[in-house]
Order: C-alpha cells, then structure tokens, then sequence
C-alpha cells in the first residue's frame, strides 16, 4: 500500500531562480525529487489532469509535465521552452522559446501525447503566448510587432495552429495580463500586465489600482482574509530587492524593507488585529 503524499515545491540551494519539484510522504519519510528544476508558478491544464512547469530559459531545460494523479513528473521539452499556455482540449501546449542564434523570440506548440514540437513564427517581433482562441485553431500572443519598437508598445496577434498565419487581434490589446494571482476569498487579484504594471483588479474596479512595476519574477502572497498583498519589488540603484505591501483594492504601496540584502518568497503568518 503506497503512502499518502503530496506535491509541492521545494528551493534548491546556490540557484534562487529555479525550484525542485517533490512528492512529500505526510507521514514525514524523505520527499522523492520528481524534477531538479522547474521555474515560476505551474499551469494547469484545462481537464485537470496536468501541471506544466516552463523554464528559465536555458536549452537544456524546458517543460516539466507533472500528472496530478501520480505526481509524476516528465520533462517534455528541452529547448528553454517559457510563457506556456495550453490547447482548449488540453493536447498542446503553446509557448515561447528564444533562439540564441537569431536572438529572436518565436512561437512554438508541442504535443502533449508525443512530445513533439513544432515553431510557428519565425521573425524577429518576439512572441509570447497568453492564450487560446475558443476553437483551438489558433494561438493568441503578445508582440511588439506593429508597434512603435518600444516594450510599451503590446500588440496581440493570433497564430493559426495548421499554418503560422498572422491575424492582427487590436481588439484584445486592453485585456491582456502576463500573470493573475487571485486572493483567498476571490474578491480581487495581483495582475501584472506585459506592461509590467502591477495592479490589484476586481469587480468594479475598471483597470484597477497600479502599484508599481512587476515582472513574472515577482513574488507575491495574499493574507488570509485576501485584504492585504505583499511582494518583492527590485531596486536597479540599490542591486537588491524589497518587500512592498499594500491594503486591497485602494491602498497606497508601503515599503516595509530597506536592506542591502534582497527579501524574496514573503509568506503569511496567523491572521492578527483583521490582517
């Protein structure tokens, strides 16, 4: 009779960018290492079934495919694969790679089932999936392509599966997000745009309040009763990180530390005094 256990993250020491994957017996005994390094929050797949980890982009990492049931963990590419976002029917996965050779950023989608994978767009306006049209049939990402040449300059396009065709989507330019991270209670939400503007959204609450800049390294947590947000914020003059906190939906950002040394991974204590 196999052991209750469950699966989580684990920090691997002398590398803070990447974590290790574990399956943690509950009973205490030694945790099995089911992939050395997965890097930023897992995407779950549409039929439950899967967690895919991306990479920090180096070759010989890429996607860690976990199946919730087991906990078993696959390394289904190794080509740097980041930015994941899966088919509707769950049987691929779209994602981000950049060519060192070409130093462009292009699309690619592999096969779930086969590990098979192929490149969409091959240019130099980087690519970066956030979605799927409802059909499956095409791929929506972010790009500069079209813009002004400048990282503020986000434009959406959607990639045809079958042929790499490029349909410009203006349309979906304001409602774009890199990341969401939803409070406890599901009132509001940590979103950081590919503008990297962090901001707390919610119902109502139109674009949302913008709290400063952010990036999908940024480490956030909620307190328990979803009023609070706390999160890392990187000082380029002072080469360090901070943690910032701020009262949800309206609160003006408070620095709580100012060290030479960075703060990362904030994580809530016992709720006291309503926060």
């Amino acid at each position: 009779m196999s052991r209750p256990a469950g699966t989580g993250l684990q920090t691997i020491v002398g590398n803070p960018h990447a974590l290790r994957l574990v399956r943690q017996p509950l009973d205490g005994a030694e945790a099995v290492v089911l992939a050395d390094t997965v890097f930023g929050f897992g995407s779950l797949s549409p039929d439950g079934r899967w967690m895919a980890f991306g990479s920090d982009g180096v070759d010989t990492n890429g996607i860690v495919l976990v199946a919730l049931a087991t906990g078993e963990a696959t390394q289904l590419t190794r080509d740097g694969a980041t930015a994941l976002a899966w088919s509707p029917d769950s049987s691929l996965i779209a994602y981000e790679r950049f060519d060192q050779a070409s130093m462009h950023a292009d699309l690619h989608v592999v096969d779930v089932a086969t590990g098979t994978s192929r490149q969409l767009t091959q240019d130099e306006p980087e690519d970066s999936p956030f979605g799927w049209t409802d059909d499956g049939r095409g791929v929506l990402t972010t790009s500069h392509r079209g813009g002004d040449g400048t990282r503020l300059a986000i434009t959406v396009w959607e990639v045809d599966v079958a042929d790499g065709a490029l349909t410009h989507r203006p349309e979906l330019e304001d409602e774009v997000i890199s990341f969401d991270f939803p409070a406890p209670d599901g009132r509001w939400a940590a979103r950081i745009t590919p503008q990297y503007s962090l901001r707390i959204v919610g119902e109502g609450l139109g674009t949302g309040t913008r709290l400063g800049h952010g990036d999908s390294g940024t480490h956030m947590t909620w307190s328990p009763n979803g009023a609070w947000l706390v999160w890392t914020s990187f000082d380029e003059d002072a080469g360090s990180a901070d943690l910032f906190m701020a009262h949800a939906p309206d609160g003006d950002p408070i620095q709580i530390t100012r060290t030479t040394s960075s703060e990362s991974h904030p994580v809530w204590g016992p709720a006291r005094h309503g926060f």
